[in-house]
């Protein structure tokens, strides 16, 4: 291997942003083509997603000013007995 490909790179975020546009455009044609969901599905299911609530959004509400930072997704592991 070659020390381009060994290096970690930093990717802009709008390539990171395109990209993922790249993917989930493709994934929804394959769905579509396959008959698998319609557009209208989709479409609706955008929607619906749009209008719920982020976790982080839902934290900032029910928080008063602490100066803890937000966690999203982190739960606490549970100690095992052995």
């Amino acid at each position: 291997m070659s020390q381009q490909e060994n290096a970690k790179e930093a990717v802009p975020l709008d390539h990171l942003t395109v990209s993922n546009c790249y993917e989930i455009a493709a994934l929804v044609e394959v769905l579509v083509r396959k008959r698998v969901v319609t557009e209208a599905e989709l479409l609706e299911a955008i929607t619906r997603l749009k209008k719920k609530p982020t976790p982080a959004a839902q934290q900032a509400e029910s928080s008063t000013s602490s100066p803890m930072p937000l966690q999203l997704g982190c739960r606490r592991r549970r100690r095992l007995r052995g």
